[in-house]
């Protein structure tokens, strides 16, 4: 079976997780569970979870997340060496003035190993998009870059954050924003990967929830370009304008 990524072409080499509501190879139309489409890899399954998540035929198709309780669960990856790239299309429905968790992997403990989210801290920060990774074992634990650009209610746009082992990056809209050095990645333990809410407690407790829809996301397992970022974001715009 031919896999199809879309009008245009993103880029395949290093992709080993994709998932995108508007490909029949990844979500049939309805029922809970969402399928990666790359068949070499073992993370296959992601599972629509809450009372309302919900599929909408706008945009090809994509996801409704309430802000309440609704969220997707998608398996764990564990970054095999110093490369990764994670990028998700997004939209919120409601200001950015609160930090909102959008994707990530929370820890047994309390944290997280790696997340993308709204960011509130301080004034100069506040709706613009915070990527992290656990970088350390002691105190700080992460290193963090932050977005220039803030999305507006209604906007859809595109967030990619990439590390090569010792640069870690933001781009949003395929544009790069910030990066700082990250020469090594601490493993927290991870409870569980999510997209639209953050659990911790060891899975009892449920917050930052999304507010907004959820379009395609995925992950490779070495760090883009800059003109391979450009390139994933070209392929989909215009679906989303």
């Amino acid at each position: 079976m031919a896999t199809d990524y879309g009008n245009k072409s993103i880029v395949t080499d290093g992709l080993v997780f994709y998932q995108d509501p508007a490909n029949k190879q990844s979500y049939p139309g309805s029922g809970t569970e969402l399928h990666n489409i790359i068949p070499t890899t073992s993370m296959a399954t992601s599972s629509l979870e809450g009372n309302g998540t919900t599929f909408v035929n706008e945009n090809g198709g994509i996801f409704d997340l309430d802000g309440s309780d609704d969220y997707i669960t998608t398996p764990i990856y564990i970054p095999s060496s110093k490369n990764v790239t994670w990028g998700i299309w997004a939209r919120t429905d409601i200001s950015m003035v609160a930090f909102k968790w959008l994707w990530g992997a929370s820890t047994t403990g309390g944290g997280s190993d790696w997340s993308i989210g709204a960011y509130d801290f301080g004034s100069t920060g506040q709706g613009t998009i915070r990527g992290r990774v656990r970088s350390f074992s002691g105190s700080p634990h992460y290193t963090n870059v932050i977005t220039t650009s803030a999305p507006s209610i209604g906007e859809w746009f595109y967030i990619t954050v990439t590390w090569n082992g010792s640069t870690l990056k933001i781009y949003y809209d395929g544009i790069e924003e910030d990066s700082t050095s990250c020469n090594a990645y601490h493993d927290g333990g991870r409870l569980i990967q999510t997209i639209g809410t953050y659990i911790y407690n060891n899975g009892s407790t449920k917050t930052y929830e999304w507010n907004g829809q959820i379009g395609p996301h995925h992950i490779y397992d070495r760090g883009l370009s800059a003109p391979e970022v450009l390139q994933n974001y070209n392929a989909l715009k215009s679906r989303f304008e």
